[in-house]
């Protein structure tokens, strides 16, 4: 039974899908093919058992490093206990956490959430609704400690989204080299171009058409029919209603965030060993 000895904990709107996208060209790195199993984190999916959780990793051959990415395993609560004692025998295991201002992040991860349907069209009604963990999740400090009763420090590594976006390549190497493997391979790699931030140009047509999407997943669950409705109004949200951009943020409530985390970071900083002067907070 092949398991992995690595995981990418998250988090969302950090630059998850561009990490597995390129660590899966490394040749001493093996990424399950789906990205977010979040096995750990979805009864559902845990319940299926290691033996299922296994076949997520059939494709490895004689790679150093076999991992997955799923970007909620930092949030979630009972990820930490079953994460280590499921692989906590694998001596070598290393987790991987990218991190984004809180601010940004939050409002990226609205702006998402609000395509979908899922969200209020009001950027602060939604810090405020208790359905959506937007404005919690940015207590990064609270979960970083979660792991560290289960897991060593030197276990953790955290890398910063803003990092990523000014030098994707040495953030890469910075990478390998917590994985231990060849940091070279990315020598080449010149690629910048990671997810932009965008706003959403007609609001109240993305949050109307990502409900019209939940509704058809619910009486059209399966087939090519449901998928394919889905797949047009998906496209038409996504792609052709968005623009370069973030959400409008009120000033009162940029200052009240900046306030609440403010600490936080702090702590994060120290107890991390982390450098997030960064994410001084410009609008």
């Amino acid at each position: 039974m092949t398991r992995p000895n690595f995981l990418v904990l998250g988090t969302p709107r950090s630059a998850t899908t561009w990490l597995h996208t390129v660590l899966s060209t490394h040749p001493n790195i093996f990424i399950a093919p789906m990205k977010e199993p979040e096995f750990f984190s979805y009864d559902n999916r845990f319940k299926k058992g290691m033996d299922w959780y296994s076949t997520l990793f059939e494709g490895a051959k004689d790679e150093k490093r076999i991992g997955e990415v799923s970007v909620n395993y930092f949030f979630d609560k009972r990820a930490p206990k079953r994460i280590k004692e499921s692989l906590g025998n694998i001596s070598n295991l290393k987790l991987i956490v990218l991190l984004r201002e809180p601010i940004d992040r939050a409002r990226s991860h609205y702006t998402l959430r609000m395509q979908k349907g899922e969200a209020p069209l009001s950027f602060e009604k939604a810090l405020d609704d208790p359905k959506l963990p937007l404005r919690k999740e940015g207590h990064y400090i609270t979960y970083y400690r979660r792991y560290l009763e289960h897991f060593n420090k030197d276990q953790i590594g955290i890398f910063l989204y803003k990092d990523i976006r000014n030098d994707p390549r040495f953030v890469l190497q910075d990478i390998c080299t917590f994985l231990e493997v060849d940091p070279a391979f990315f020598n080449t790699y010149n690629n910048t171009k990671v997810n932009e931030s965008y706003a959403v140009r007609f609001p109240c047509l993305s949050w109307t058409l990502g409900k019209l999407a939940r509704v058809i997943r619910f009486f059209l669950p399966y087939g090519n029919i449901g998928e394919r409705i889905r797949s047009i109004i998906q496209t038409l949200n996504r792609r052709w209603n968005r623009k370069r951009g973030k959400v409008p943020i009120k000033e009162e409530t940029l200052k009240t965030l900046t306030n609440e985390y403010k600490d936080n970071n702090k702590l994060l900083a120290k107890e991390a060993e982390i450098d997030v002067t960064a994410w001084d907070y410009n609008n």
